[in-house]
C-alpha cells in the first residue's frame, strides 16, 4: 500500500507541474566520422525533470522526493570536419518539453582500433507553458555545459564498443505569471556503454547507462538510462 501511495503522490505532483526534461542520452562512440562523412539518426531513450532537482527546503526529509524519469526521442547529426573533429548536434522532445545540444568530439588519443575523445557541448531545454490548479502559467528553462569522455575499440568493420562519462552543470530557471524565480544552479552525470553495430551504411546503436542527480532534499539518486538509436551514414 505504501508503494501504491507513493505512485499515486508522484503521479498528482506531474500532473501539476511543468517538466523541462533534460536529455541524458549518450548515442556517442570515440570514432570521429572521416572528413566530410554525415551521419543522422534518430534514438528514443530517458531524460530526468530539471524541476525534480532543484533543492526545496520546504520539503521534509521524509517525503524523500524521487527524480523524475521521462521517455525522450531526438534525432543527432554528425559531421567530420577532419580526422581529429566533428560537429554534432542534437534536439529532442519529451512531455510538455524540447531541447537541443550543440558541441564537438575531438579524437585526443589513437592506438590502433582505440580511440579516445573528449565532447564539450552546449546545452539548452525549455517547456510549454503550463497551467496549474490556479491557472498560473508556468514556463521552465535550463541553460547549461556539458563535458564526456568516451574510450572506443574497434573490434571489426561490423562492432565498436564504447565506454564513456559525463558531467552536466546547469543554470535552471522558472517563470510563473511573468514572474522568474531563481536563478538555480543543478548538476547531473553518469555513465553509460554502447555497441555500434554498422552494416553499411546503416548503422544501430544500443545503450544503457545511469545517470547520478541530486533530488529536493539533496539525496543523490541513481537513474537507469537505456537508450536506442537508428541513423544512416554517408
Amino acid at each position: 500500500m505504501k508503494v501504491i501511495r507513493s505512485l499515486a503522490t508522484i503521479i498528482g505532483l506531474l500532473s501539476l507541474s511543468a517538466c523541462a526534461v533534460m536529455d541524458i542520452t549518450h548515442q556517442n562512440t570515440a570514432v570521429p566520422l572521416p572528413e566530410g562523412d554525415m551521419q543522422i539518426s534518430a534514438y528514443a531513450g530517458l531524460g530526468v525533470d530539471a524541476y525534480w532537482m532543484v533543492e526545496d527546503p520546504e520539503v521534509e526529509e521524509v517525503d524523500d522526493p524521487p527524480i523524475v524519469a521521462s521517455p525522450v526521442t531526438g534525432m543527432a547529426v554528425y559531421y567530420g570536419v577532419n580526422p581529429d573533429l566533428e560537429l554534432q548536434g542534437k534536439i529532442h522532445a519529451a512531455l510538455l518539453s524540447y531541447g537541443f545540444k550543440l558541441g564537438v568530439k575531438h579524437l585526443i588519443f589513437q592506438d590502433y582500433n582505440r580511440y579516445v575523445s573528449v565532447l564539450p557541448a552546449f546545452t539548452m531545454t525549455s517547456s510549454n507553458g503550463t497551467e496549474n490548479l490556479d491557472g498560473e502559467e508556468t514556463y521552465l528553462r535550463s541553460i547549461g555545459l556539458e563535458g564526456s569522455v568516451i574510450n572506443s575499440g574497434v573490434l571489426s568493420r561490423y562492432f565498436t564498443a564504447s565506454l564513456g562519462a559525463r558531467i552536466n552543470y546547469s543554470r535552471f530557471t522558472m517563470v510563473e505569471n511573468d514572474e522568474e524565480e531563481g536563478p538555480f544552479h543543478i548538476s547531473h552525470g553518469g555513465f553509460m556503454g554502447n555497441m555500434l553495430i554498422s552494416l553499411g551504411p546503416v548503422i544501430i546503436l544500443p545503450e544503457m547507462g545511469v545517470e547520478f542527480a541530486s533530488n529536493q532534499n539533496g539525496k543523490i539518486e541513481a537513474i537507469p538510462s537505456p537508450a536506442l538509436g537508428l541513423g544512416i551514414k554517408f
